[in-house]
Formats: C-alpha cells, sequence, structure tokens
C-alpha cells in the first residue's frame, strides 16, 4: 500500500469526503486521488455524482462468535409485498467513522427505470432500529 493510499484511508477513518477534499488535504492533484481511489477498489464506495460525489471507506461489522459471511460489510434489506413477495429495496453499507452506515436505495422511477440513491447515517437508520 502507497503513502497515498494509507493518507486516504486515515482521512476517510474520520467520514466520508469528495476528492477534492481528499487532494487538498493531501496537496496533491484531483486526478491522482481519483485514480488511487480506483484502485483501491472495494475498500472504498463511491457515492453520488458529480460534484456531490463523496468518498466513504467501508469497514466490517463484527459478527457473533462462529458466524461467517462471504461480506461483512454489506447486508441487503428487502421489503415484503402484500402478496409475501421480497423486493430488494437496497443495501446497507457499513463504514467509517464508527457507528456509521450508508444506505444505497433502489427506487423505481415512473419510467420503470431504476436509480440509486445514497443516504449517510451516523448512527443505525431509525427506520431499522425498531426491528
Amino acid at each position: 500500500m502507497s503513502d497515498a493510499e494509507s493518507n486516504i484511508i486515515s482521512i476517510l477513518q474520520t467520514g466520508p469526503a469528495s476528492s477534492a477534499d481528499l487532494a487538498q488535504r493531501l496537496n496533491l492533484d484531483t486526478s491522482t486521488v481519483t485514480r488511487r481511489l480506483s484502485a483501491m477498489g472495494a475498500q472504498v464506495i463511491r457515492a453520488g455524482k458529480g460534484r456531490s460525489t463523496r468518498w466513504y471507506l467501508s469497514r466490517a461489522l463484527p459478527l457473533l462468535a462462529g458466524q461467517s459471511r462471504a461480506d461483512d460489510s454489506v447486508f441487503p434489506i428487502y421489503r415484503v409485498n402484500p402478496d409475501g413477495s421480497m423486493t430488494k429495496i437496497a443495501n446497507l453499507h457499513v463504514v467509517y467513522p464508527q457507528d456509521a452506515f450508508l444506505v444505497e436505495f433502489f427506487r423505481v422511477n415512473s419510467t420503470g427505470q431504476t436509480k440509486t440513491e445514497w443516504h449517510f447515517y451516523e448512527s443505525l437508520p431509525w427506520w431499522l432500529a425498531d426491528m
């Protein structure tokens, strides 16, 4: 891991940031930071488009002893429809800082296309806390 990637990780552990913010803090060119972020793969999550794009550092959620999952940083969220079938409506991403979550919602618009919306929560989303 390069020094730049280590520094990016250190910054993103404090919370989400845009590539411009990271470039300014690291004293690097924005395109260099974006290339480094892209090379980090699943370790980082890109949410949003254009100027509203933010980068998040993924973190693993410790599970109960003896349980194992292929990916313990992303959890699917399903809605049970009136007919009993299930529809995947979101992914819950476990991100830094500690206790923070990023929700990737899948919304179907009036033309039938699925659009992705991202919402950052500083703790477990309120609508999951009751479950």
